[in-house]
C-alpha cells in the first residue's frame, strides 16, 4: 500500500508540472485527485497521525517542485523550446506606420469610426479622430499610436483638445 501512495504523490505533481506546459486543467484535476487520493488512503491505511503528516508532506513538496520547476525549468532543452529567447517590444511604432504621420489619402470605405483608407499606393486601416467620415472623402493621417492609425477629414481644423495629446 506504501508504494501505491507513493505512485501516487510522484503522478500528482508530476501532472501538476505538466499543467504549466499544457494548460487546460484536465491533467491539473488528474493531479489533484492523485494528491488527494495519497492522503485518503493514507488516512485509511495508517490513521489520522500519518494522515495529516501525508497532508503536510504532499503540499510541502508540491510547494518545493514548483519553486524548483520555474526557477530550472525555462533552463532545459524542453524549456528553451517553449519559451521566447529575444524580447519584444510592444510600444515600438513600425516605421511604416510613422512614415503615413501628416500624409493625405482618401477614404476607401465610410469611417464610422475605423475602416480603411487610401493613402499613397496603399490601404491603411485607420480610425476617424471624430465621427463618421463618407467613403471617397479626403483625410489626413494626423496621430500614429502604436498600429493605430487616426486621420481626420482634410481641411477640418483640429480641436483644442486634440492639441493637448
Amino acid at each position: 500500500m506504501l508504494a501505491t501512495i507513493i505512485i501516487l504523490i510522484c503522478f500528482g505533481v508530476i501532472m501538476l508540472g505538466i499543467e504549466f506546459v499544457l494548460p487546460g486543467a484536465i491533467i491539473g484535476i488528474l493531479g489533484i485527485v492523485a494528491l488527494v487520493a495519497a492522503v485518503v488512503l493514507t488516512f485509511s491505511e495508517y490513521g489520522a497521525g500519518p494522515g495529516f503528516l501525508m497532508a503536510i508532506l504532499v503540499v510541502v513538496l508540491t510547494i518545493v517542485f514548483f519553486a524548483v520547476w520555474v526557477k530550472y525549468f525555462h533552463r532545459t532543452w524542453f524549456g528553451k523550446k517553449l519559451t521566447l529567447e529575444s524580447e519584444i517590444h510592444g510600444n515600438e511604432i513600425p516605421d511604416e506606420k510613422i512614415s503615413l504621420l501628416g500624409q493625405s489619402g482618401v477614404a476607401d470605405t465610410e469611417l464610422r469610426p475605423s475602416g480603411r483608407a487610401r493613402i499613397g499606393d496603399r490601404k491603411v486601416d485607420v480610425v476617424s479622430e471624430m465621427g463618421l467620415i463618407e467613403k471617397d472623402t479626403p483625410v489626413k493621417v494626423i496621430k500614429v499610436e502604436g498600429l493605430r492609425v487616426v486621420v481626420e477629414k482634410s481641411g477640418e481644423p483640429r480641436s483644442e483638445e486634440s492639441y493637448a495629446e
